[in-house]
């Protein structure tokens, strides 16, 4: 995968600077342009060399984001954006458990590394804490080629941090939607599909779940139907309620809320999983036909 490399070629220039002679000690600043790109100029308290503005243009893409990131075991504000660690456009600001709504996609407008090849994008995203600083590192941040016209979502979810007790890191997955080549499978006639993600979950130690309704388990067939999501819970259209449950528990409690969901025939759903415990376990479905 080639990825942008605009934040390599910007401290690139800033240690340039810092080269040279000169005085000044002009601060950080965060500029937004006309059309909503935020960008950073980091002034060098030696040189007073700014790192020069990024502008972002519109890309034919679109993104929906999920914020199912546990920080510590408590609730997080996300802030989502466009780019990558030092030029950023913002997207979306999310609360735990939130998603936001397919995005239209931007890019740097000028990079200095090679195009992709013809009707594919090289996009890049970042999540943060909301109120961070701006050299602050970010929570994650990741970049794809996709194809022109392409849908994905983005989930951001959390992970054991190895080096800090009680600590999370965060972790993401793609799901690719429609308009490329492993796009999420179409149900068949008169049936739904569910996905299972757990990208939530992945902070609580052995943890094994699976959905069902109260009772029942639902049941999964051994196969992914081609696309990145997982394997196909498939299902009839009606009302129904979903729980994440303990995976050898026999679905018979759930482990946290359960969440109502009327199910239409033709469509695909997103059982996105998370909660700060095992006990706290629940699910943000995303319908993604509506």
């Amino acid at each position: 995968m080639n990825s942008r490399r605009t934040a390599s070629v910007l401290l690139a220039l800033s240690l340039l600077a810092a080269c040279g002679g000169g005085g000044g000690d002009e601060e950080a600043e965060t500029t937004t342009t006309a059309a909503g790109a935020t960008t950073t100029a980091a002034g060098s308290p030696d040189t007073g060399f700014e790192i020069p503005e990024v502008e972002f243009e519109d890309a034919d893409f679109r993104v929906r984001f999920v914020n199912v990131f546990s920080d510590g075991g408590a609730d997080s504000e996300v802030d989502f954006s466009w780019g990558n660690y030092s030029a950023r456009s913002d997207a979306a600001s999310l609360g735990y458990g939130e998603a936001s709504e397919m995005l239209e996609g931007k890019v740097p407008s000028q990079t200095l590394t090679d195009d992709p090849e013809e009707g594919k994008v090289d996009m890049g995203v970042v999540a943060q804490r909301s109120g961070a600083a701006e050299d602050d590192q970010p929570i994650m941040s990741d970049d794809e080629i996709v194809a022109e016209g392409q849908e994905l979502i983005w989930i951001l979810g959390s992970d054991e941090d190895p080096m800090n007790a009680g600590a999370t890191s965060g972790t993401s997955r793609w799901i690719f939607v429609d308009g490329g080549d492993d796009d999420v499978p179409e149900p068949a006639a008169g049936k739904a599909n569910l996905f299972l993600i757990e990208t939530g979950l992945g902070h609580l130690e052995d943890d094994f779940v699976t959905m069902g309704a109260p009772g029942a388990c639902l049941s999964f067939q051994n196969d992914s139907g081609g696309g990145n999501a997982g394997p196909v819970f498939e299902v009839d259209p009606g009302s129904m309620q979903i729980g994440i449950y303990d995976a050898n528990g026999g679905c018979s409690e759930p482990t946290g809320t359960l969440v109502d969901l009327e199910v239409k025939a033709g469509h695909r759903y997103l059982v996105v999983a998370y909660g700060h415990t095992k006990q706290t376990r629940t699910a943000l479905i995303i319908d993604l036909d509506e």
